[in-house]
């Protein structure tokens, strides 16, 4: 079954977003990778709507925050954000757990589509380095139905934390190679979201025996896009769906 948004939108229909960019800031960022961090941080910032609030939370040997928690994208927010920006550097470790767990800290809440958007280009190298612990740890920490984005550079990365996390926490993964161009790609990835439609869907099909449906939770429906869900059904009729 697919769902899909209206081919036009009033701007009074699309949902605000509380979303934190969590990125990898380690030595291994070094050079032209952390350039191109910078450049995807600024393409963010663009895509921004006044009605959204965000945060930015660097990582490597210790974590850093742009603000305590969430604020509004007002024009002085936005350009305070820029200047933080510029500044970042790459130094120390990976500490991934420490920086999800500070970035699902944050005032997430209900009416918002709350997200992630999360990048690396390594494994978990300080606190917590075990995989499933870190898909653990942030599935119990995520208690406002946060939408985790991932996205994994280079070919040294812990592609299973990435797939995993994403996947149950409605989001997906996303590979980008040495030779691809970080902004771009992460800049196409903020427009596709930039818009959201529905965000906490359920299909329900009345009378009609169901299994094995995939993805769940379902992915959250932005304009300009689609929602796919897969299953088996054991019976034959015509049922409503809702």
């Amino acid at each position: 079954i697919w769902i899909s948004p209206p081919d036009s939108l009033e701007d009074d229909r699309v949902i605000p977003k509380k979303v934190v960019f969590t990125a990898d800031v380690s030595s291994s960022m070094e050079g032209m990778r952390i350039q191109q961090l910078k450049a995807a941080l600024h393409e963010f910032l663009k895509y921004l709507r006044s009605e959204d609030m965000f945060n930015i939370i660097t990582f490597g040997t210790r974590t850093a925050l742009f603000k305590p928690d969430l604020i509004a994208a007002t024009p002085d927010n936005l350009e305070d954000a820029r200047a933080f920006v510029t500044e970042i550097g790459p130094l120390g470790l990976t500490n991934i757990d420490d920086a999800l767990q500070k970035a699902l800290q944050q005032s997430f809440s209900d009416h918002y589509a709350n997200m992630i958007v999360f990048i690396t280009d390594g494994y978990p190298t300080l606190g917590e380095t075990f995989v499933p612990a870190i898909v653990e740890n942030v599935k119990k920490a995520n208690t406002k139905n946060v939408r985790i984005f991932s996205f994994g550079v280079g070919d040294d990365v812990s592609k299973p934390l990435l797939v995993q996390m994403a996947i149950e926490n409605g989001g997906y993964a996303e590979f980008i190679q040495d030779d691809d161009d970080i902004a771009r790609i992460i800049g196409n990835h903020f427009k596709r979201i930039s818009k959201p439609v529905l965000t906490n869907l359920d299909i329900k099909f009345e009378g009609l025996v169901t299994s094995d449906r995939f993805p769940r939770p379902l992915a959250d429906l932005f304009w300009g896009s689609q929602v796919m869900q897969m299953g088996i059904y054991q019976n034959s009729g015509t049922f409503p769906v809702y």
